[in-house]
């Protein structure tokens, strides 16, 4: 139906009061240093999470601790070199812009997001946050600290790549360094392997990435190109060559999400509920999980168990354009005119569609409901 098995990229998916002040610290701040506890760690997060859907990428980007990160990545002797000059400091900025543009434009694009566990581990306060949007998920694992008696996040672990902010950071900064003193090295491999999958030439893809493993394996995107092909190439194979393949390079953690989504998409009823209760303990009993386990049962031709899931999440959610078409395709097989009337007006009036739009969008996609009534 409407819902498309979209390829799940992996992607690179904050009013403040204590936490993003710019003002001079007092005295009496400098007297009484900040102790991070669960509640201050709630708040943040919340506040986190309103800036995301806000848009506010100004007061997100202030709460990255970029001193630390600097220190951390210039270990690397050619990254520390790159900050002698503006190159350096320019994609070092950008890295931060885009992890924070990435979340805010998902959000412009219909996305949803959400925090949706705090935790403390080793003395270390933690935020997991979700970011849905055209059937992927992102999730997030925040870790703060106190920095001039103020919350930042220092550092994180990204599900999808399997990798801690860090990491990811470095290698995008040797990417960059790579690409600019040595444009014959890992830059022309990750070029050809983009170009091939643009053509739609997975066959190719593949190819070239077998080959070129041993030289870019450690950058984060070589495995997010991997998995964007592979589910390509292989679809119905893909859980066993990704738990060949990838998963013994990724974290648990991540091999559950990759699986979830795979498996939803696929309709694997049982094994996307299995993947949720691995997920659950690491970051949260997220409703977006409900939505998966509703749309595995949609894959799986389970109309009433599915929209007994979505039916669960109103009030909980919003009426997003997945679980919009995800409850319309229930009632429509299930031949519930007088509940897919009713869906239908109350999305036509979410989304701002004309009596013209949405008669179209019915007769393709729903043809057998085309006689309903929208109101006005």
């Amino acid at each position: 139906m409407y819902i498309r098995k979209s390829l799940f990229l992996l992607l690179l998916c904050i009013v403040g009061i204590f936490s993003f002040s710019c003002k001079k610290k007092s005295q009496s701040t400098e007297l009484n240093p900040l102790v991070l506890d669960s509640v201050m760690v709630v708040k943040f997060a919340q506040q986190w999470e309103s800036a995301v859907n806000c848009g506010d990428t100004a007061l997100l980007l202030q709460t990255f601790d970029k001193l630390f990160a600097k220190n951390q990545v210039s270990e690397n002797s050619l990254i520390k070199s790159s900050f002698d000059s503006d190159f350096g400091t320019f994609f070092f900025d950008a890295y931060f812009q885009n992890v924070v543009l990435n979340l805010v434009e998902t959000i412009n694009n219909g996305g949803h997001f959400m925090c949706t566990r705090v935790y403390q581990k080793d003395s270390v306060f933690h935020f997991v946050t979700h970011l849905y949007n055209d059937l992927t998920l992102r999730i997030d694992d925040w870790q703060l600290a106190v920095v001039d008696n103020e919350i930042k996040i220092q550092d994180g672990f990204f599900y999808n790549l399997s990798s801690s902010m860090i990491n990811d950071l470095n290698y995008w900064m040797l990417y960059q360094i790579m690409e600019k003193t040595n444009p014959g090295g890992a830059t022309t491999e990750f070029a050809k392997i983009n170009d091939a999958i643009i053509a739609g030439n997975t066959k190719l893809a593949m190819q070239s990435l077998a080959e070129s493993r041993m030289q870019l394996a450690g950058y984060p995107t070589y495995w997010q190109l991997y998995l964007k092909t592979l589910f390509e190439d292989d679809y119905d194979n893909f859980i066993a060559r990704f738990e060949a393949d990838v998963a013994p390079n990724f974290d648990s953690r991540s091999v559950q999400l990759h699986e979830l989504i795979y498996n939803a998409c696929a309709g694997n009823v049982e094994a996307t509920e299995q993947n949720v209760y691995q997920l659950i303990p690491y970051c949260g009993d997220a409703p977006i999980f409900l939505f998966f386990a509703g749309f595995a049962r949609l894959e799986a031709k389970e109309y009433r168990d599915a929209a007994v899931c979505f039916e669960n999440l109103d009030g909980i959610l919003p009426l997003f354009w997945d679980l919009w078409c995800a409850k319309l395709e229930c009632f429509y097989y299930l031949n519930d005119v007088k509940s897919f009337e009713s869906l239908v007006n109350e999305g036509r009036k979410i989304y701002g569609m004309t009596v013209e739009e949405i008669s179209q969008f019915i007769d393709n996609q729903f043809p057998k409901m085309k006689n309903i009534n929208y109101s006005e």
